[in-house]
């Protein structure tokens, strides 16, 4: 699981912001998590055959990419606070 602040704009992201979790070898976000309180919770969870220990992970808030990453770790919980936009 990985939580923490999304700050979109140099702002807390309103509540509702889409927050997206990606892996290099997927098309579609591997977890999405929603603002409450300028603050998101996800969790990303290890499908199909390859192991994700280790993967890095990165991240969108709505639309724009934020340039924080995190690596996949079997049962960890991180956090990484987030920010994208100007």
């Amino acid at each position: 699981m990985l939580i923490g602040s999304a700050t979109l704009n140099g702002a807390p992201a309103p509540d509702g912001t889409v927050v997206t979790a990606w892996v290099a070898d997927f098309s579609e976000p591997v977890a999405t998590a929603v603002v409450a309180d300028g603050q998101y919770k996800v969790s990303v969870f290890q499908f199909g055959s390859k192991s994700f220990a280790g993967t890095t992970i990165t991240f969108k808030i709505g639309d724009l990419e934020a340039p924080q990453t995190a690596s996949w770790e079997f049962g960890g919980v991180g956090i990484v606070n987030l920010t994208a936009g100007g």
